[in-house]
């Protein structure tokens, strides 16, 4: 291989190695928070309109895994009533303890026990935290397992 040749590979491996650095750093950026496929879900399948001023939604999907859901339901029980806090439920339990414990919640609870949450463009994998003001998202997220308690203290904060 003579110098030009064997610079101009060098030159495309640099190239190759700086896009796929910027696609991966750049590529899922949270803050590009686009909602309106929830909004649409949350309107269709809740009938939430105008009441979604402010609030703050926890989805969490029942036939996710035992300890994932078991984690969520012990940090959800911990919140008491609150007022402008929406916990929709995707899916069926056939777990009891589930059931009982979502009973004994102290605020607004929606079911889509036809999972329907499936046909709108959601990033609805995991857990999903959204926080609402004047019906627009300010923050729209899957919560990892490691932020489980976290995310609940920003729920008491954000929440009366």
């Amino acid at each position: 291989m003579n110098w030009f040749t064997n610079t101009c590979f060098q030159l495309k491996a640099f190239n190759l190695g700086l896009i796929t650095s910027l696609l991966l750093t750049f590529g899922c950026h949270k803050n590009a928070i686009d909602c309106s496929q929830l909004l649409r879900y949350l309107h269709e399948v809740h009938g939430a309109g105008s009441s979604l001023g402010n609030k703050v939604i926890i989805i969490l999907n029942l036939e996710g895994c035992s300890p994932c859901v078991e984690s969520h339901l012990k940090e959800l029980m911990g919140l008491g009533k609150r007022e402008n806090f929406l916990l929709i439920i995707v899916g069926n339990s056939p777990n009891n303890g589930y059931l009982t414990a979502i009973n004994e919640l102290e605020f607004d609870i929606s079911w889509d026990s036809n999972k329907l949450i499936y046909k709108y463009a959601t990033p609805f994998g995991k857990p999903l935290l959204v926080h609402l003001a004047k019906g627009s998202c300010l923050r729209y997220e899957e919560i990892n397992d490691p932020d489980i308690e976290p995310v609940y203290n920003l729920i008491k904060k954000w929440t009366k």
